[in-house]
């Protein structure tokens, strides 16, 4: 499995800088002063050289809602019983909790994925790619096996690589549950693809860390959706060197702050593709005040 991964890694490409400093300089041919547009410019340029255009797309975004159980839980550590997970999946399923209502407004692409619900689950509009019905609790034995490990890892880069081929120009991942294998694995997916993804709160963060230590080159195509209210996501953040784009007070999960600090991406990427530049526009350049 090892020598399988290092080869997906290896496939990864870096991304264009070369073509970030196209984009940069055609920024500043805009009818606007330069830089007058703040982070949303350096956005701009980071989508570039993520995806090798200088008026790089985001539309359509997909988002992958992948739930799991922890066997940590029997531990007490949570504010909520373990069949809350497998409440939430129909709930997303019947298109009722906060992920849906955002993935509607920004016209995402949802699929929520079983990857380790610790009760059986059949239902329409589900993929079912169970590991395992939960993970062991860690404080008495490894949670997973080399080979669920392995699972886990895969059914996240075969679900990235799904929506893929379906058209998203964007990826934002979230949890239900504890999935940080899977997560982190449909990370590495998107950044084969020169796919930006936007990471989420405190779980998905530390799912974007363990696919930066398999691969560094993730580290570029990953923006920080949000800052949560989890002492330790600042901590992940920085471990990443990554300002997140909204500070809205959040902890949900379920990939809903990525999914709210989704319009400013595609700001960016409006910004860029749609303004005139000087020329075209018959404005002096440097006249704009």
């Amino acid at each position: 499995m090892q020598a399988s991964l290092n080869h997906y890694c290896l496939s990864i490409p870096s991304v264009d800088h070369q073509v970030g400093q196209e984009a940069a300089r055609y920024l500043d041919t805009l009818t606007k002063p330069k830089g007058s547009l703040g982070r949303l410019e350096a956005i701009a340029v980071q989508l570039a050289t993520i995806t090798g255009q200088v008026k790089p797309r985001v539309s359509p975004p997909g988002i992958i809602v992948f739930a799991a159980d922890h066997g940590v839980a029997e531990e007490g550590v949570s504010a909520y019983p373990q069949e809350v997970t497998a409440q939430m999946v129909r709930n997303f399923l019947q298109g009722g909790a906060a992920i849906n209502v955002f993935a509607r407004q920004i016209g995402a692409l949802l699929e929520v994925v079983d990857v380790g619900v610790a009760q059986p689950l059949e239902a329409s509009g589900l993929v079912s790619r169970k590991v395992r019905y939960g993970t062991a609790n860690f404080l008495k034995e490894p949670a997973m096996s080399q080979e669920e490990a392995v699972a886990a890892i895969e059914a996240g880069i075969e679900r990235a690589e799904a929506l893929i081929k379906r058209g998203i120009k964007s990826l934002i991942v979230g949890e239900m549950g504890i999935g940080n294998t899977t997560a982190s694995s449909a990370m590495l997916a998107a950044a084969k693809h020169r796919i930006p993804v936007i990471a989420d709160g405190f779980i998905c963060t530390v799912a974007a860390l363990l696919a930066v230590k398999l691969c560094p080159r993730v580290s570029d195509v990953l923006l920080a959706g949000h800052r949560s209210q989890e002492p330790g996501h600042q901590v992940a953040l920085s471990l990443l060197d990554k300002e997140p784009l909204l500070d809205l007070g959040m902890r949900l999960g379920e990939g809903s702050g990525a999914a709210v600090a989704f319009p400013l991406v595609e700001a960016a990427c409006r910004m860029i593709g749609e303004m005139a530049t000087f020329q075209e526009a018959g404005v002096t350049e440097g006249g704009e005040r």
